[in-house]
């Protein structure tokens, strides 16, 4: 998918509407279905990687390795985050829409609507972060 492209307006699940700022078109992508079962096994994978990593992490728990995983963690976030992202959309369903005005501003309003709610929780949620980045750190003997 091309980086370039501002996401301007999402419906649910099903689609995405893109602004190109260097041709001044708007375009369509599809979301790609999600699979239960994918979900499962990582939620599983999650659980039981949790527990064979605490067992070797209370044997070494101290400031030092707390730092390291943090920046081991906030790494495969990262990556995690930028592949679901570039999987997420069905870029061969990518199609050209032309918009009106009336249109236009009716995806904008919403846009900027569904924009407000994900600034405001991320919002919310960085101090939440920060408490239990805090936890983690003084919980280092």
């Amino acid at each position: 998918m091309e980086y370039k492209l501002i996401p301007l307006y999402r419906e649910q699940e099903r689609y995405t509407l893109f602004y190109d700022q260097e041709n001044n078109h708007f375009y369509k992508f599809q979301h790609r279905n999600k699979s239960f079962a994918v979900f499962f096994l990582v939620m599983l994978a999650i659980i039981y990687g949790s527990k064979f990593l605490d067992s070797i992490y209370q044997e070494y728990q101290s400031t030092l390795p707390n730092i390291i995983l943090i920046i081991i963690g906030l790494g495969i976030t990262y990556y995690v985050s930028k592949k679901f992202y570039r999987s997420y959309y069905l870029t061969e369903t990518k199609q050209e829409i032309i918009l009106d005005k009336y249109n236009l501003k009716k995806y904008a309003i919403k846009g900027m609507k569904q924009f407000r709610i994900e600034f405001y929780s991320s919002i919310a949620s960085l101090p939440i972060g920060i408490i239990f980045f805090i936890i983690f750190l003084s919980q280092a003997r």
